[in-house]
């Protein structure tokens, strides 16, 4: 829910910056105008009068440029995602559509723009090339977002205690799917739709050849980095074929205009290849870009507007631009004018948004605003700022209902059930690895993914797979042994009070009418990172700094801040009759069983009252 709403609220924010200032300091041109920032058509003051005929033409570019800006501001959105504090992105959203985006609209689009093609005295007699926003749009959206995932930290348990990183994938490759179809289809709104800019008579052409361009950079990105995916794993990964494909469309951006189809493929390739070497320099310096933005973004971006100062033909750009000469690309005898004002423009680009995001981010560092508590990252924005989640799975009114837990990446699921065998109910496969070296299983931090839920009639059942780390089928566990522990863990990621018929990996009171949690864990299975104890559940437990009251009818869980760090107690509420059954009996703790040869079921089953 919480990208969700950031991601509208871009739009939305964008929208209202953009009438009001963003626009006039991109395109106004008052009495006075200079190169660096617009100072006219502000709320679109006068802007029809200043614009006499039709006015089609006018207005359509301001819903158009605002559809670009309202993309840059979307960018770092995931760059940041699960540790942001959402006053801050509320506060980067208007200043970067308000300010920092349109500036560099100016410099490069802008008739008067000190970097543009369009000045009357160009720099260097070229000014930079920028079709439809490789730097403008992407380079400003992505180093926003890497300038904010460097400021506020890496989310908890992204790294090990000894800096390596900790796999945290997403929890839907069907959504990864349809986004990427999505804006493969919306790219050619982007880029051919810039032909509006052309000059009529050659835009139909313009439109075209940057539809075949954009389409085979795509193309050439997604199949590098799915080739990169299997030198590097020995896996056809889904997820970098995706990535490919929009680092080759950011690649292309700029120069689908002037490019040959078959330098379309390079611009692909490479820029899929400076993507997969940035991701890793990212993880080596500890940066947390959850989305991968700032590779994606800024670096495929700059690399988007260098590529026209090299390989951009020169009868395209004629067309383009109507001179009967223009500077063009380096390798097809155009000189390093062009080239020059490609590297130029990217720097001054980067240094702007560097430079201007920076300071901001940091101003809210120093006032505490910019990173949530570890309490509520543990929790998940969704509960603890936006009073719900985005998965609402309620059946029946069970033990376990109203019970949420959170692995980071996948906020506040909710988990509801009968516990008096009814028709509605739980069957859930709970992925676990361990991770980091942990003095005991107490402290052992655990990888965790909720992502595969499988609901069954009857009562609710929470089951847990045991096997050696030997095999790689659904539902193995690693069998770890950590510096210290002198055993193997298992982990107790979700536990609720109960009767515990579970196998070892049960956590209950006595009476009848509770649950029993089971875990399941696979070291290669596709998981959401999180830091649970495995530790008991207190009822109504005296209050501490370390250690809350839970209060009436909760309970606590111990929930570990990540590697090296001191864990925070959450209380969760249960019904009455759980609850008392619980606080009758003695603390449960969870206790490893012996490793079974082979897979075996745990089940805890929950009996009737």
């Amino acid at each position: 829910m919480n990208i969700l709403l950031q991601t509208v609220l871009d739009g939305a924010a964008s929208a209202i910056m953009w009438y009001l200032v963003g626009f006039g300091f991109a395109y106004g041109e008052g009495d006075h105008p200079n190169g660096f920032i617009g100072d006219a058509l502000f709320a679109l003051a006068r802007y029809s009068s200043h614009h006499t005929g039709t006015g089609i033409g006018n207005w359509t570019n301001w819903f158009f440029q605002w559809a670009f800006c309202a993309t840059a501001a979307t960018i770092p959105a995931g760059a940041v995602a699960e540790r942001f504090n959402f006053n801050a992105y509320l506060g980067y959203s208007l200043f970067l559509g308000g300010l920092v985006y349109p500036v560099v609209v100016h410099w490069v689009w802008s008739p008067v723009g000190w970097l543009g093609y369009a000045n009357r005295r160009p720099l260097l007699g070229t000014g930079m090339i920028d079709f439809a926003g490789s730097g403008v749009v992407h380079m400003v959206g992505g180093l926003a977002g890497l300038t904010g995932a460097a400021m506020v930290g890496p989310r908890l348990g992204r790294f090990d205690m000894d800096g390596r990183p900790v796999p945290m994938p997403g929890h839907s490759a069907i959504l990864v799917v349809l986004g990427t179809v999505l804006l493969w289809f919306g790219w050619y709104g982007f880029n051919p739709g810039s032909a509006l800019i052309a000059d009529q008579r050659s835009a139909a052409t313009l439109a075209g050849r940057a539809a075949v361009t954009t389409t085979l950079s795509g193309a050439a990105g997604g199949l590098t980095c799915l080739l990169l995916s299997v030198v590097r794993s020995v896996s056809w990964d889904l997820l970098s074929l995706c990535n490919g494909m929009l680092v080759g469309f950011v690649s292309i951006t700029a120069g689908c205009h002037v490019l040959e189809p078959w330098a379309a493929l390079l611009a692909g390739a490479v820029g899929a290849m400076l993507f997969e070497g940035a991701c890793a320099l990212l993880l080596r310096l500890r940066v947390d870009d959850v989305v991968s933005a700032g590779p994606m973004h800024g670096v495929a971006g700059a690399w988007g507007v260098l590529v026209v100062g090299l390989l951009a033909k020169e009868e395209y750009v004629m067309q383009a631009y109507a001179r009967d000469s223009h500077p063009h690309g380096l390798f097809y005898g155009g000189g390093g004018k062009l080239l020059a004002c490609q590297v130029i423009g990217v720097l001054a680009i980067g240094g702007w948004v560097v430079g201007t995001m920076g300071p901001f981010f940091l101003a809210f560092k120093l006032a505490g605003s910019l990173r949530i508590s570890a309490q509520e990252e543990h929790t998940g924005l969704d509960v603890s700022k936006h009073g719900g989640s985005a998965y609402h799975m309620h059946h029946g009114g069970g033990a376990l209902a109203g019970l949420q837990f959170r692995p980071n990446g996948l906020n506040g699921i909710n988990l509801s059930g009968h516990a008096d065998g009814g028709a509605a109910s739980h069957h859930l496969h709970h992925h676990v690895q361990p991770v980091g070296k942990h003095g005991s299983v107490g402290d052992a931090v655990m990888r965790a993914n909720t992502s595969n839920f499988i609901n069954h009639a009857g009562a609710a059942n929470l089951s847990g797979h045991y096997m050696p780390s030997s095999h790689h089928s659904h539902g193995s566990l690693g069998m770890t042994s950590f510096g210290g522990a002198g055993g193997v863990v298992y982990p107790m990621p979700v536990v609720a009070n109960g009767n515990g018929n579970g196998n070892g990996n049960t956590a209950g009171g006595t009476g009848a009418g509770g649950n029993s949690a089971g875990a399941s864990a696979d070291p290669t299975a596709h998981s959401a990172a999180v830091g649970m104890r495995a530790a008991a559940l207190e009822m109504e437990g005296p209050g501490g700094p370390d250690r809350p009251s839970a209060g009436p009818g909760a309970v606590l869980v111990d929930i570990a801040a990540g590697p090296g760090r001191d864990g925070s107690w959450a209380a969760v509420k249960v019904p009455e009759r759980a609850a008392a059954a619980a606080k009758e009996g003695e603390e449960a703790r969870v206790k490893p069983p012996a490793p079974p040869p082979a897979e075996v079921e745990a089940e805890g089953n929950v009996g009737a009252a």
